[in-house]
Protein backbone atom coordinates (compact mmCIF):
# COMPACT_ATOMS: atom_id res chain seq x y z
CA UNK A 1 0.00 0.00 0.00
CA UNK A 2 1.42 3.64 -0.88
CA UNK A 3 2.64 5.00 2.44
CA UNK A 4 0.70 8.54 1.98
CA UNK A 5 -2.77 6.27 1.54
CA UNK A 6 -1.26 4.09 4.82
CA UNK A 7 -1.31 8.28 6.48
CA UNK A 8 -4.35 9.62 5.41
CA UNK A 9 -6.27 5.96 6.25
CA UNK A 10 -5.12 5.49 9.82
CA UNK A 11 -6.21 9.26 11.12
CA UNK A 12 -9.82 8.39 9.58
CA UNK A 13 -9.86 4.83 11.49
CA UNK A 14 -8.85 6.52 14.37
CA UNK A 15 -11.52 9.41 13.89
CA UNK A 16 -14.36 6.63 13.51
CA UNK A 17 -13.28 4.95 16.34
CA UNK A 18 -13.20 7.95 18.91
CA UNK A 19 -16.51 8.70 17.06
CA UNK A 20 -17.85 5.64 17.96
CA UNK A 21 -16.64 6.03 21.39
CA UNK A 22 -18.13 9.12 21.81
CA UNK A 23 -21.27 8.40 20.26
CA UNK A 24 -21.17 5.29 23.10
CA UNK A 25 -20.67 7.38 25.92
CA UNK A 26 -22.09 10.95 24.79
CA UNK A 27 -25.58 9.90 22.74
CA UNK A 28 -26.59 13.50 22.72
CA UNK A 29 -23.05 15.02 21.83
CA UNK A 30 -23.59 17.34 17.91
CA UNK A 31 -20.94 14.78 16.61
CA UNK A 32 -22.87 11.75 17.35
CA UNK A 33 -26.31 12.89 16.11
CA UNK A 34 -27.19 10.40 13.45
CA UNK A 35 -26.13 7.61 16.35
CA UNK A 36 -27.82 9.54 19.32
CA UNK A 37 -31.29 10.02 17.23
CA UNK A 38 -31.18 5.64 16.78
CA UNK A 39 -30.36 5.06 20.37
CA UNK A 40 -32.87 7.90 21.51
CA UNK A 41 -35.93 6.60 18.71
CA UNK A 42 -35.10 2.85 20.56
CA UNK A 43 -35.29 4.56 23.88
CA UNK A 44 -38.53 5.54 23.30
CA UNK A 45 -39.81 2.82 21.60
CA UNK A 46 -39.15 1.06 25.01
CA UNK A 47 -40.50 3.18 26.92
CA UNK A 48 -43.61 3.46 25.45
CA UNK A 49 -43.86 -0.52 24.95
CA UNK A 50 -43.34 -1.42 28.67
CA UNK A 51 -46.31 1.26 29.60
CA UNK A 52 -49.78 0.54 29.38
CA UNK A 53 -51.31 2.78 26.79
CA UNK A 54 -54.45 4.27 27.57
CA UNK A 55 -56.93 3.95 24.73
CA UNK A 56 -58.21 6.80 22.93
CA UNK A 57 -62.03 5.89 23.84
CA UNK A 58 -60.83 5.41 27.31
CA UNK A 59 -59.58 9.31 27.41
CA UNK A 60 -62.66 10.82 26.11
CA UNK A 61 -64.48 8.92 28.32
CA UNK A 62 -62.35 9.87 31.37
CA UNK A 63 -62.60 13.67 29.85
CA UNK A 64 -66.24 13.98 29.69
CA UNK A 65 -66.37 12.15 33.22
CA UNK A 66 -64.07 14.73 34.42
CA UNK A 67 -66.45 17.24 33.08
CA UNK A 68 -69.58 16.05 34.61
CA UNK A 69 -67.95 16.01 38.42
CA UNK A 70 -67.65 19.85 37.58
CA UNK A 71 -69.74 21.78 39.91
CA UNK A 72 -73.02 23.43 38.01
CA UNK A 73 -75.50 26.34 39.75
CA UNK A 74 -78.08 24.07 41.51
CA UNK A 75 -81.03 24.92 39.91
CA UNK A 76 -83.69 27.65 42.20
CA UNK A 77 -87.16 25.84 42.66
CA UNK A 78 -90.30 28.08 42.43
CA UNK A 79 -90.22 28.86 46.56
CA UNK A 80 -87.24 29.97 46.95
CA UNK A 81 -87.23 32.37 43.73
CA UNK A 82 -90.77 34.02 45.18
CA UNK A 83 -88.79 34.07 48.79
CA UNK A 84 -86.18 36.21 46.88
CA UNK A 85 -88.55 38.23 45.21
CA UNK A 86 -90.45 39.13 48.24
CA UNK A 87 -87.51 40.82 49.77
CA UNK A 88 -87.93 43.63 47.16
CA UNK A 89 -91.48 43.16 46.31
CA UNK A 90 -93.28 45.32 48.31
CA UNK A 91 -94.76 44.14 51.56
CA UNK A 92 -97.35 46.82 52.61
CA UNK A 93 -98.78 49.97 51.15
CA UNK A 94 -99.29 53.16 53.03
CA UNK A 95 -101.84 56.02 52.90
CA UNK A 96 -99.45 58.87 53.51
CA UNK A 97 -100.65 61.86 55.77
CA UNK A 98 -101.00 64.48 56.14
CA UNK A 99 -100.75 65.12 52.86
CA UNK A 100 -103.54 63.16 52.06
CA UNK A 101 -106.33 65.65 52.39
CA UNK A 102 -109.45 67.23 51.16
CA UNK A 103 -107.68 69.89 48.49
CA UNK A 104 -108.41 72.23 45.66
CA UNK A 105 -106.48 71.24 42.55
CA UNK A 106 -106.70 74.43 41.05
CA UNK A 107 -106.01 78.03 41.93
CA UNK A 108 -109.08 78.56 43.98
CA UNK A 109 -109.53 77.82 47.38
CA UNK A 110 -112.71 75.43 46.59
CA UNK A 111 -111.79 71.86 47.05
CA UNK A 112 -112.05 69.76 43.83
CA UNK A 113 -111.81 66.17 45.56
CA UNK A 114 -109.34 64.34 47.55
CA UNK A 115 -105.54 63.87 46.82
CA UNK A 116 -104.56 60.47 47.76
CA UNK A 117 -100.52 59.95 48.28
CA UNK A 118 -99.82 56.36 48.72
CA UNK A 119 -95.88 55.08 49.25
CA UNK A 120 -95.22 51.26 49.16
CA UNK A 121 -92.32 49.76 51.21
CA UNK A 122 -90.74 46.52 51.15
CA UNK A 123 -89.74 43.96 53.53
CA UNK A 124 -86.63 45.40 54.23
CA UNK A 125 -88.45 48.78 55.32
CA UNK A 126 -87.09 50.48 52.07
CA UNK A 127 -90.08 53.16 50.99
CA UNK A 128 -90.09 54.34 47.49
CA UNK A 129 -90.94 51.52 45.27
CA UNK A 130 -92.64 51.59 42.03
CA UNK A 131 -94.96 49.07 42.07
CA UNK A 132 -97.52 47.94 38.93
CA UNK A 133 -100.72 46.24 39.05
CA UNK A 134 -103.85 47.97 40.29
CA UNK A 135 -104.72 50.43 42.94
CA UNK A 136 -108.58 50.19 44.51
CA UNK A 137 -109.24 52.99 46.61
CA UNK A 138 -112.92 53.52 49.14
CA UNK A 139 -114.35 56.03 50.75
CA UNK A 140 -116.84 55.35 53.90
CA UNK A 141 -119.06 56.80 56.43
CA UNK A 142 -116.81 57.10 59.52
CA UNK A 143 -118.68 54.83 62.71
CA UNK A 144 -117.64 55.93 65.79
CA UNK A 145 -117.08 53.39 68.65
CA UNK A 146 -116.50 50.43 66.74
CA UNK A 147 -113.39 48.28 65.94
CA UNK A 148 -114.43 48.50 62.25
CA UNK A 149 -114.63 52.39 61.57
CA UNK A 150 -115.91 51.95 57.74
CA UNK A 151 -119.90 52.23 57.26
CA UNK A 152 -121.16 52.10 54.46
CA UNK A 153 -119.18 52.70 51.06
CA UNK A 154 -119.59 56.24 49.61
CA UNK A 155 -117.82 55.97 46.62
CA UNK A 156 -114.79 54.04 45.08
CA UNK A 157 -112.34 53.91 42.11
CA UNK A 158 -110.05 51.81 40.32
CA UNK A 159 -107.01 52.73 39.03
CA UNK A 160 -104.80 51.01 36.13
CA UNK A 161 -100.68 51.29 37.32
CA UNK A 162 -100.05 48.40 35.11
CA UNK A 163 -99.14 50.53 31.76
CA UNK A 164 -95.48 52.72 31.39
CA UNK A 165 -98.63 55.94 30.64
CA UNK A 166 -100.23 55.12 33.66
CA UNK A 167 -96.66 55.04 35.72
CA UNK A 168 -95.70 58.73 34.43
CA UNK A 169 -98.83 59.89 35.26
CA UNK A 170 -99.13 59.07 39.23
CA UNK A 171 -95.81 58.46 40.15
CA UNK A 172 -93.88 62.01 41.79
CA UNK A 173 -89.99 61.52 41.11
CA UNK A 174 -89.92 64.22 44.06
CA UNK A 175 -91.80 62.39 46.39
CA UNK A 176 -91.69 58.51 45.48
CA UNK A 177 -94.84 58.12 45.71
CA UNK A 178 -98.27 57.69 44.07
CA UNK A 179 -100.42 60.56 43.69
CA UNK A 180 -104.06 60.30 43.14
CA UNK A 181 -106.47 62.70 42.67
CA UNK A 182 -110.12 61.53 43.15
CA UNK A 183 -113.03 63.73 42.37
CA UNK A 184 -115.88 63.16 45.14
CA UNK A 185 -119.60 63.70 43.76
CA UNK A 186 -121.09 66.22 46.47
CA UNK A 187 -124.73 64.17 46.42
CA UNK A 188 -122.41 61.05 48.09
CA UNK A 189 -121.26 62.78 50.88
CA UNK A 190 -123.46 62.85 53.74
CA UNK A 191 -123.12 65.87 56.54
CA UNK A 192 -120.22 64.71 58.36
CA UNK A 193 -116.92 65.81 59.46
CA UNK A 194 -114.85 62.84 59.33
CA UNK A 195 -114.46 59.77 56.57
CA UNK A 196 -112.45 56.45 55.84
CA UNK A 197 -110.23 55.99 53.53
CA UNK A 198 -109.10 52.78 52.17
CA UNK A 199 -106.53 51.96 49.57
CA UNK A 200 -105.82 48.16 48.20
CA UNK A 201 -102.89 47.52 45.86
CA UNK A 202 -104.08 44.14 43.57
CA UNK A 203 -100.24 43.39 42.09
CA UNK A 204 -99.55 40.70 39.30
CA UNK A 205 -98.98 37.92 41.62
CA UNK A 206 -102.36 38.29 43.45
CA UNK A 207 -101.13 39.38 46.35
CA UNK A 208 -103.72 42.40 47.74
CA UNK A 209 -101.91 45.07 50.38
CA UNK A 210 -104.23 47.52 52.39
CA UNK A 211 -104.17 50.30 54.67
CA UNK A 212 -106.73 52.98 55.64
CA UNK A 213 -106.78 56.58 57.30
CA UNK A 214 -109.62 58.76 58.36
CA UNK A 215 -109.69 62.25 56.42
CA UNK A 216 -111.53 65.05 57.98
CA UNK A 217 -113.88 67.71 56.21
CA UNK A 218 -111.74 71.07 56.49
CA UNK A 219 -113.69 73.25 58.51
CA UNK A 220 -116.95 75.10 57.19
CA UNK A 221 -116.65 72.90 54.13
CA UNK A 222 -120.14 71.70 53.06
CA UNK A 223 -120.80 69.19 50.42
CA UNK A 224 -122.92 70.75 47.93
CA UNK A 225 -119.40 73.40 47.70
CA UNK A 226 -117.30 70.57 46.13
CA UNK A 227 -116.25 71.01 42.65
CA UNK A 228 -116.96 68.05 40.57
CA UNK A 229 -113.58 68.56 38.29
CA UNK A 230 -111.23 66.30 39.61
CA UNK A 231 -109.11 64.25 37.27
CA UNK A 232 -110.75 60.63 38.65
CA UNK A 233 -114.27 60.71 39.27
CA UNK A 234 -115.34 58.04 41.77
CA UNK A 235 -118.32 55.31 41.02
CA UNK A 236 -121.07 55.92 43.75
CA UNK A 237 -121.16 53.32 46.54
CA UNK A 238 -121.42 49.68 45.55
Amino acid sequence: MHPGMAQSDKPRTLTNNVNRAYITDRPTDVRGQGASSIRLNEFTRQFFLRRPLIPLGCSAALAIAALGCAPKNKAIDEPAKQEMLRLLMPSKIKIVEPFTRVRSFDADSTPDGIEVLIQAVNSMGNSGLMVVGNMQIELYEHVSGSADQKGKRLEHWNIDISRPDDQKKYWNDLTQMYEFRLGVNPAVLPAAERFVLAATYNSPLGEHLTDEINIQRPPGLKPAELKQSALLPGTKGG
